[in-house]
């Protein structure tokens, strides 16, 4: 324990060194030491864990009204930095979607299907988290080994854009292939459906 003594000490060598830039700079350094030890590493993680529990709310409520005030501000710097960035943030995220999109095609079947997916807007499914993939045509770039050119279109042949079996997949030309399902696989999905009810009348 600290005395009265020298914690009096403490206190007054700190208000006469306050406007010394090197003093800051030598504390910087000492409590970044002293917190660098796993014991105090857990007892500031638990302080911290501690105080954001019992000043969550207030700490949330503070965030919030500091960014209202402060809103078209901060927007106009992320725009800045955005802006000054671009090029470097454009190419980082290029190089990172190559990797996954290489990692995707050379993963076994089994790691595959476990990736995670979700859907996509307008029923297609998605493959991946921070890069997402489209499924349809991952499947069709593993089928083929290659990746596939950006002129080239992957068809649901029974318009199910969510059913990427191969069986289902076929691979066009862009201005080969229309909005919409093709009037010849709609007409093979009728002339299968006919079938079925045929054979199901037949059998009762």
């Amino acid at each position: 324990m600290i005395s009265e003594e020298r914690r009096a000490y403490n206190a007054a060598y700190h208000r006469a060194h306050w406007d010394d830039p090197e003093y800051h700079k030598k504390k910087l350094i000492q409590n970044r030491a002293r917190a660098a030890t796993p014991e105090n590493r857990e007892k500031t993680r638990a302080y911290s864990r501690m105080y954001r529990q019992k000043h969550g709310d207030d700490l949330r409520d503070k965030q919030r009204r500091r960014y209202a005030e402060n809103r078209d501000e901060l927007r106009a710097k992320s725009r800045e930095r955005y802006a000054s960035n671009r090029e470097r943030i454009c190419a980082r995220n290029r190089e990172r979607y190559a990797t996954t999109h290489a990692i995707y095609l050379k993963m076994p079947d089994s790691d595959f299907l476990e990736l995670p997916r979700r859907d996509f807007p307008h029923g297609y499914i998605v493959v991946g988290t921070h890069h997402a993939l489209l499924e349809h045509r991952l499947v069709m770039e593993r089928h083929l080994g290659r990746k596939l050119e950006s002129y080239e279109v992957v068809h649901h042949v029974n318009g199910i854009r969510n059913d990427n079996h191969i069986e289902n997949l076929e691979l066009r030309h862009r201005r080969d292939h229309p909005p919409g399902q093709a009037v010849s696989d709609l007409q093979k999905a009728l002339d299968a459906a006919l079938a079925e009810i045929a054979e199901l009348k037949s059998r009762a």
